[in-house]
């Protein structure tokens, strides 16, 4: 996981919207249906950082957040500023990302990875084995 959360360029917004989005991703169990749709006010830092998602047939939960996570966003929150009601992690021009582009995200992630890691080329990594 050190190896794909090392390929994003953290000194770029797309580089750091795909780092706090894979990270999220993994830490916090969310399915790859829930992330894409997760709205900014829908994430709570503070003492007990959280994740507010809604999932499968409506159900609503809360997940905790890993510090480390928890900066992470904070972060690109900070860098990245517009309403509560927009994507958490939008596409350049604002849209929703879909389920198959963090599924693309991760693919490339996974294959950069690969060339430092080399272990990750016989692996299948999808959404749901992250998860």
């Amino acid at each position: 996981m050190d190896a794909i959360f090392g390929v994003p360029d953290r000194k770029t917004w797309g580089g750091q919207r795909d780092y706090t989005l894979l990270l999220t991703f993994y830490t916090s169990g969310a399915r790859v249906s829930e992330l894409p749709f997760l709205k900014r006010s829908q994430i709570r830092l503070g003492a007990a950082s959280f994740l507010h998602l809604q999932g499968k047939g409506r159900k609503e939960r809360d997940v905790p957040l890993w510090p480390t996570t928890a900066r992470s966003l904070k972060l690109w929150l900070e860098a990245a500023p517009a309403p509560p009601d927009s994507p958490a992690f939008p596409r350049a021009r604002g849209a929703t990302l879909s389920r198959d582009g963090v599924n693309y995200l991760l693919q490339g992630a996974v294959r950069e990875a690969a060339k430092t890691c080399p272990s990750l080329a016989t692996k299948r990594v999808s959404p749901p084995v992250l998860r």
